[in-house]
């Protein structure tokens, strides 16, 4: 009785999540195709999903491959089910393939009029030869074939298969669907840096144009404004008016920062060039891009919050209605003073608070080990040195752990002669290749709770600025009125 092999969900265990659909396992026959062999099984009997074996019947290209390997891999692609993807069995076993194995063969003819041999199934009691010929001779099961390994010793076992990606380098197999993703599988970076992800500091030359002129005319414009604001706040008469040339120099220094920011990030974006994605762990681990991540961050939040205040003062003086200006004070300036220095170590704070070796456990995102470390590929986080520490250590004695433990047990990995695996860490702002702040956070992240904090509060500012500017609105339309009544009368009069 021939042997059926069950695939995908018609597997043992998996059949009532089939079923769950309203869908069942039907049978598929599965031959060689292109040729017959004397006295060989011609059928391979499949249990496929119904909905994949319709498919099979018409002969319609329904998937892309991209999740399956070894043995499903060779049967969809050679019943023509997988999108963009051939046959896989291309090279015919001839009678002198298999150097060394099946020493029990039969020769036999092929319609192809070449000598071939069979092999006597153990289980099934009958003749195939469903067997992977290599280049280099040797002769693998189906299940070895397009499974991201090098069985064959030459690759001729992967290098027509469509659900792989190799590095350039290491010559390693990776998932296709793991070709940029964002996220280092090849010790070469070879998966995120290459012709199909084209991975820039800046992504377009609008980006880069648009960048370049509001940088530029950030920076000369509240150089400007600043000294005019400063000058402005020394001659001033009233509270008022003081009050709102200290919040204008407050958002005019913002601005000038991220001004410098982006400015900064343009020339980064120039030097590095083509070079950058192969250089962006460096660059993303590197004091520099902390530091333009706080100069960004800090400016951003001051004008913020800057202009919040300024919003509110300006409320504040439209619905007390007061007619005549209030003379600057000593209690008034100080006042002032106060609110200006709270904004600044607020803004200072956010954008420091990241970077504090005690904060590391909730803001560092990953350690990098160098190019060169075959153990660590890329910014590996704190999931995967757990899984390689446990790997090695054979167990750990917790599930989680923090930077500083992980550090200790990598660098007990080696002798006293080895000074062990380089590493930087990738901070905060080394999220992203501008080093701006991390706004786009998800429950996993380490740093979501801050993040989130971060977010009510510019919510509730811009909140605060909108409400601000709806009541001076109103105030104004029902002033108005009045004065318009004011000025006719001094003209009857």
């Amino acid at each position: 009785q021939n042997q059926v092999r069950r695939v995908l969900y018609c597997l043992h265990g998996m059949e009532s999540l089939l079923s769950l659909t309203g869908m069942e396992c039907v049978p598929v026959n599965f031959s060689i195709p292109d040729y017959h062999v004397l006295g060989r099984d011609e059928y391979h009997h499949l249990l496929f999903p119904q909905y994949l074996a319709e498919s099979a019947n018409v002969n319609l290209s329904i998937t892309d491959c991209d999740h399956v390997f070894g043995a499903v891999y060779v049967y969809l692609s050679c019943l023509g089910m997988c999108k963009l993807s051939s046959c896989i069995l291309q090279n015919h076993v001839k009678f002198d393939s298999c150097k060394g194995q099946f020493k029990d063969r039969v020769f036999s003819i092929s319609s192809l009029k070449e000598l071939t041999f069979l092999i006597k199934g153990k289980k099934r009691g009958t003749y195939q030869n469903d067997v992977f010929p290599c280049t280099n001779g040797i002769c693998l099961d189906y299940s070895k074939v397009c499974n991201l390994i090098d069985d064959c010793g030459d690759a001729s076992d992967e290098v027509n298969c469509t659900n792989h990606f190799q590095c350039e380098e290491s010559k390693d197999f990776i998932p296709i669907t793991k070709l940029c993703d964002n996220k280092i599988d090849c010790s070469d970076i070879s998966d995120e840096c290459n012709t199909y992800c084209n991975r820039k500091m800046e992504q377009s030359s609008y980006e880069i144009v648009t960048g370049s002129v509001f940088g530029i005319l950030a920076i000369l414009f509240n150089m400007g404004t600043i000294p005019t604001t400063i000058n402005a706040m020394k001659t001033a008469r009233s509270i008022e008016s003081l009050a709102n040339n200290a919040m204008i120099t407050l958002i005019s220094i913002g601005d000038l920062f991220v001004g410098v920011f982006m400015t900064i990030i343009l020339g980064n974006n120039f030097y590095h060039g083509l070079d950058y994605c192969k250089r962006q762990l460096e660059w993303l681990t590197s004091t520099s891009c902390s530091v333009i991540g706080v100069i960004n961050s800090f400016g951003a939040l001051v004008s913020v919050f800057a202009m919040t205040s300024l919003s509110l003062i300006r409320m504040s003086n439209v619905t007390r209605d007061i007619s005549i200006p209030c003379q600057v004070t000593r209690k008034g300036a100080l006042q002032i003073s106060f609110i200006c220095c709270l904004i600044v170590v607020m803004a200072i704070a956010i954008s420091i608070i990241p970077l504090l070796e005690f904060f590391e456990d909730y803001f560092v995102n990953g350690l990098f080990h160098g190019s060169e470390s075959r153990l660590f590929h890329g910014a590996s986080d704190k999931v995967e040195h757990i899984k390689i520490l446990r790997a090695y250590h054979g167990r750990l004695r917790t599930e989680s752990m923090t930077w500083d433990q992980i550090e200790q047990l990598i660098s007990e990995m080696f002798s006293n002669d080895y000074t062990g695996i380089p590493h930087k860490k990738i901070n905060f702002y080394g999220n992203d290749a501008v080093c701006i702040f991390k706004y786009m956070v998800t429950y996993e992240d380490p740093q979501h709770a801050f993040v989130w904090a971060v977010h009510t509060l510019l919510i509730l500012c811009f909140f605060g600025i909108t409400i601000a500017y709806i009541r001076i609105e109103r105030k104004s339309n029902k002033s108005a009125p009045t004065v318009a009544d004011v000025k006719t009368r001094k003209v009857l009069m």
